[in-house]
């Protein structure tokens, strides 16, 4: 029995628009071709494909989602919680408003400013090292190689060569 999907597919539109509930078997595997438009809501049990699918206001989406390929976001993104787990490369500034932990190694290529900066364990600097200011050394300060010192040099106590 051949039937005519284009009169059902009207009939399920008029359907939704009247948020009726849908119980027919043989309407399991419909194909709707056009543009039904459904004023209520749509409820889909089961799997469910679509194909270059635009959302018009905000689309809420519960339990956990496995989205596969690019996430394109244009404006604000926002995440109460987030874990990467892969490579995060990000293109232009960021700004960390609460503390950040590393639980591996930082690299950083270009300038670094620190401000306030501890360091708990070995400092290890490679290169030449400019500090303008007060350096104070409250334990044994060990030089090696040639040292220059400019300006007058003070001793509080002995000097042993």
């Amino acid at each position: 029995m051949k039937r005519n999907t284009s009169c059902w597919a009207a009939l399920l539109g008029v359907m939704i628009a009247a948020n009726a509930a849908l119980a027919i078997p043989w309407l399991a595997d419909l194909e709707v071709v056009g543009g039904p438009m459904s004023r209520g809501n749509l409820l889909v049990a089961g799997d469910t494909t679509l194909n270059n699918t635009s959302v018009n206001g905000t689309l809420k989406v519960t339990g956990a989602t496995t989205l596969g390929g690019t996430l394109g976001v244009t404006g604000k993104a926002t995440f109460a919680e987030a874990e990467i787990n892969g490579p995060l490369t990000v293109k232009g500034a960021a700004t960390f408003e609460e503390n950040a932990a590393m639980k591996k190694d930082l690299s950083v290529a270009g300038r670094s400013n620190l401000h306030d900066t501890s360091v708990d364990g070995t400092l290890t600097v490679t290169g030449d090292s400019a500090l303008h200011g007060d350096v104070v050394a409250d334990k044994k300060l060990t030089v090696g190689g040639v040292s220059l010192l400019k300006g007058d040099v003070t001793m509080e106590k002995k000097l042993t060569v």
